[in-house]
């Protein structure tokens, strides 16, 4: 992360993100064994969170850590993304009409960091 949060008007794309995909393995007993993560590097653009989004993230028992926006082509319905460091869970996104798409993140109990 370069320290640099853009605004949704002058979104700069110059930090990178993992998109990742996690798919399970289930034995013969149809137990879940193992994990595999698929990652995908992207450009993105880390964006604030904004007072609105905490109370309306609140209400459903989130609570927002960042936006990032990202072109909205890279973006296939993973549910995480690594950042900074962190894994984040992405609870909601916004296809916004120029081409970017804002994915807005929360860390979880459980979730890997």
């Amino acid at each position: 992360m370069n320290g640099y949060v853009s605004s949704k008007k002058h979104v700069s794309m110059n930090d990178e993100c993992m998109l990742i995909t996690q798919s399970a393995t289930v034995n013969d007993l149809g137990i879940q064994a193992d994990t595999a993560d698929e990652a995908t590097p992207v450009y993105c653009a880390h964006l604030s969170v904004e007072g609105k989004e905490y109370y309306e993230a609140a209400q459903q028992g989130l609570r927002p850590e960042m936006i990032l926006a990202i072109h909205t082509e890279e973006y296939d319905g993973q549910e995480y993304v690594d950042f900074d460091g962190k894994r984040y869970a992405i609870y909601r996104r916004y296809d916004r009409a120029d081409g970017l798409t804002e994915l807005y993140c929360t860390l979880r109990l459980g979730d890997k960091s």
